[in-house]
């Protein structure tokens, strides 16, 4: 595997010049796949870092590329002039994900129609690393909402309604990357996709608040800068899992951008050592958040070079969503 710190970190001011990204020539499609690939990446660093196995997809960053593809199934049925319900598409492509993992959606649950995503994943049996609530709060055979938690059978996932965790920011990042709609609808879908596996009101304000920063990034990296001051400038609760987690990528990646002023360029190597951080600190849940925004902001090509094994999977994905919504 690739040193993500084979690329050395330029020094003099021409050099300096050489490797900046240029926010307004960023091309969406190096964004969406920048977001994608520094998830898959940040994932598997901070994996490593805590002894597990890096090699294969991450259970978190596998579930992003799932629900995303479940966002890509909507939006194919409203370009065919059906109308269908996103919520309930994302929530298909959660189920994928779960029988990616074992083999299995959960008894009542629906079969899920069939998509290439199964195919170009494969097996999730193994899969390392990641929020446990994800797939634990997925056990239920009907889907759950923000305003109706307990819409489920009585013995299943009984104690949904309270749980939090981290889990639900790696597929807000990826729904937050939606164009062409408003910043109130990727908060819906984001807080609706972390109801899927997590009941607290906490958990699907912090996925909103985080679709809405990545969001920013399509004005570029002075909105990011705005968005995520604001964020941080609320109170955060300490008990909340989901919050901290974002608090802490928030405030990882803020570090690199306030040193920006009103004339410079966001530097690539300077800015992934945002991601660094935390994943040297084997912090998956907000390593991964901050590595699909620094993505999204540096994009694809200036990304430390990382083998995946799930990188054809990643760039697929990219370039259906780039399809879709184009």
């Amino acid at each position: 595997m690739n040193d993500p710190q084979a690329k050395a970190t330029p020094s003099s001011p021409t050099e300096l010049a050489q490797h900046q990204v240029d926010q307004n020539e960023l091309a969406q499609s190096e964004r969406v796949l920048g977001a994608l690939r520094g998830t898959a990446i940040a994932s598997s660093l901070a994996r490593a870092a805590s002894g597990q196995d890096p090699q294969g997809p991450g259970s978190e960053s596998a579930l992003q590329l799932f629900i995303l593809d479940g966002l890509m199934d909507a939006i194919e049925w409203a370009r065919a002039g059906v109308g269908a319900d996103d919520t309930a598409c994302l929530w298909l492509g959660a189920l994928r994900w779960v029988k990616a993992a074992q083999g299995q959606v959960p008894d009542g649950a629906p079969e899920p129609p069939t998509r290439w995503i199964s195919a170009a994943i494969g097996s999730l049996d193994g899969a390392t690393g990641g929020d446990p609530q994800n797939l634990a709060g997925l056990q239920s055979p009907e889907m759950s909402q923000p305003r109706r938690p307990w819409n489920r059978r009585a013995a299943t996932v009984p104690e949904l309604a309270s749980t939090d965790g981290p889990g639900v920011l790696a597929r807000a990042a990826a729904l937050g990357l939606l164009e062409y709609a408003e910043e109130a609808d990727v908060r819906r879908l984001a807080s609706s996709a972390a109801a899927f596996s997590h009941g607290s009101p906490s958990a699907h304000d912090a996925a909103a608040d985080a679709a809405s920063v990545m969001y920013s990034v399509h004005q570029g990296v002075w909105a990011v800068r705005g968005a995520l001051s604001a964020i941080l400038g609320r109170d955060c609760e300490p008990e909340s899992g989901s919050r901290t987690a974002l608090r802490r990528a928030l405030e990882s990646v803020g570090t690199v951008l306030g040193d920006l002023d009103g004339g410079s360029e966001l530097h690539p190597e300077r800015a992934w050592e945002a991601v660094t951080r935390l994943t040297a600190n084997a912090d998956e849940g907000a390593a991964i958040y901050a590595g699909a925004l620094v993505g999204a902001l540096i994009g694809a090509a200036h990304l430390p070079a990382h083998s995946l094994r799930e990188d054809q999977a990643v760039t697929e994905m990219a370039q259906r969503y780039l399809d879709a919504v184009r």
